[in-house]
């Protein structure tokens, strides 16, 4: 938390260093799509939490078995 000395320059760049760093992770989630990559992709996108629980339902048992797979390997 930022206290009442700091600049509002100080807050700016540190909310700008918090939303670059969450624009690299997004990219890294959404960008370079192809199909062979796609299991990995929705792997890594249900792994943040950005696959909801009705959106991973209406994949096919088999793609859902081989994300949880990628998730959970053991």
């Amino acid at each position: 938390m930022h206290n009442r000395t700091e600049g509002a320059h100080q807050r700016y760049l540190d909310i700008f260093r918090i939303m670059e760093r969450r624009d690299r992770e997004m990219a890294g989630l959404f960008n370079d799509l192809k199909r062979s990559q796609g299991l990995m992709m929705l792997a890594r996108i249900r792994s943040a939490g950005l696959l909801t629980e009705e959106e991973f339902s209406n994949l096919s048992p088999e793609t859902r078995g081989l994300i949880q797979l990628l998730l959970d390997p053991d």
